[in-house]
């Protein structure tokens, strides 16, 4: 059996010596493994330098993420305070809004989330100038708003009805194509000065019908008297049933033209129509037996020169291919 012998001073003197070839901290931390305590110490001065670095480069990347900075945003904006019978027109899409806040919030900030708004309640029908108003996201600022001002027109909103015209695309050249819309009348509502702007309301039919396809339902278009659409106008119905109704072969020929007597006593001295010719299309049948059209005045008859359009007399399935003359001369009153 092995004892413990008592320690003499001797031994307790060499246990406070430090170790040959170790350090004499070691001997001071007798509950570290020396393994551990080596590889700590070793290039201490070099691990401290590469930790003081990384906070720094840490502490500049945080205070920059909290730097505020700016940022600039399409944002829509929204008429408030219209009314079913009165609407806003000709304001700007959209305005450009500056915000200011810290670089991480604006870069999770996107257009949608900002309001921008031109209140119109209380204004008189008519032309306007009213503020830009813009709710910024939370913890943003409002720094700029381009433009701060906006003009616009309030209008009344307004409804008449509309013909329906039908109109297809790559018909059959040697045919003759009558198509029918169903309704033939719609009813258009919108601003007033929009809608003294709109011609007919438009159903485009496509070609396979023209060429023997079965009833479509055909997309109206409100069209404008330059024959392009027109917008911000609604129509009701929104769709039409279009068919056709018959088809024949095309027979083409040029026809003379004649003006037709004026009436009440009036005569039109040194009248000159042009063109004295016209092109008109139609049942083979209708158009062999036409010999000449009339062309009437179109508008007030009043004493003195004329410059005016006139509109062809035309027989039942035939139509001219060449826009009606126009007709020149003095009016002679009785």
């Amino acid at each position: 059996m092995q004892t413990d012998r008592p320690r003499s001073p001797g031994d307790r003197a060499a246990r406070g010596k430090p170790r040959p070839g170790t350090p004499a901290a070691l001997d001071r931390l007798p509950h570290v493994p020396r393994p551990v305590l080596l590889r700590v110490l070793h290039n201490l001065p070099q691990k401290l330098g590469a930790l003081v670095a990384a906070v720094v480069l840490w502490l500049a990347a945080t205070s920059d993420r909290q730097t505020t900075v700016e940022r600039s945003f399409e944002v829509r904006l929204v008429a408030v305070g219209e009314a079913a019978s009165r609407r806003a027109l000709d304001l700007p899409p959209t305005v450009r809004v500056t915000l200011a806040g810290a670089r991480d919030r604006l870069e999770e900030v996107g257009d949608r989330l900002i309001e921008a708004t031109v209140d119109v309640r209380g204004l008189e029908d008519g032309p306007f100038t009213a503020e830009v108003r813009v709710n910024p996201p939370a913890n943003t600022r409002v720094a700029r708003t381009d433009p701060r001002e906006v003009s616009g027109v309030l209008d009344a909103v307004i409804a008449r009805e509309l013909e329906v015209r039908v109109v297809t695309i790559d018909a059959p050249g040697d045919r003759l194509v009558r198509l029918l819309a169903s309704p033939r009348v719609a009813t258009a509502t919108g601003p007033a000065t929009r809608l003294a702007g709109v011609a007919y309301a438009l159903a485009l039919a496509p070609p396979e019908l023209a060429a023997g396809g079965e009833p479509v339902l055909a997309r109206l278009t409100p069209v404008g008297l330059d024959g392009r659409p027109v917008d911000g106008v609604s129509l009701k119905p929104e769709e039409v049933r279009v068919s056709r109704t018959d088809t024949s072969v095309l027979a083409e020929k040029v026809v003379p033209v004649d003006l037709a007597d004026l009436g009440g006593g009036y005569s039109l001295r040194g009248a000159v129509l042009r063109p004295v010719r016209v092109r008109v299309a139609g049942p083979p049948e209708a158009v062999s037996q036409l010999d000449r059209l009339t062309a009437r005045l179109v508008g007030p008859i009043v004493p003195g020169p004329l410059v005016a359009q006139t509109q062809l007399v035309l027989p039942s399935g035939v139509s001219a291919l060449d826009p009606a003359p126009t007709v020149s001369g003095i009016i002679v009153a009785p």
